[in-house]
């Protein structure tokens, strides 16, 4: 069984407003590992 994985932060959803939320939660000193995306996109995105 795979092991649990406990984030701070999760965003539902993807697309831009994902990306666009998990790049302010990178501004506000979010912590590697605080955050997660649950998403049923097909392509990754990358933060600039």
């Amino acid at each position: 069984m795979a092991e649990a994985k406990h984030f701070k932060y999760v965003i539902l959803g993807g697309g831009v407003a994902a990306g666009y939320a998990a790049r302010e939660f990178a501004k506000q000193g979010l912590n590697p590992g605080e955050l997660a995306i649950i998403s049923k996109e097909a392509v990754w995105g990358q933060l600039a």
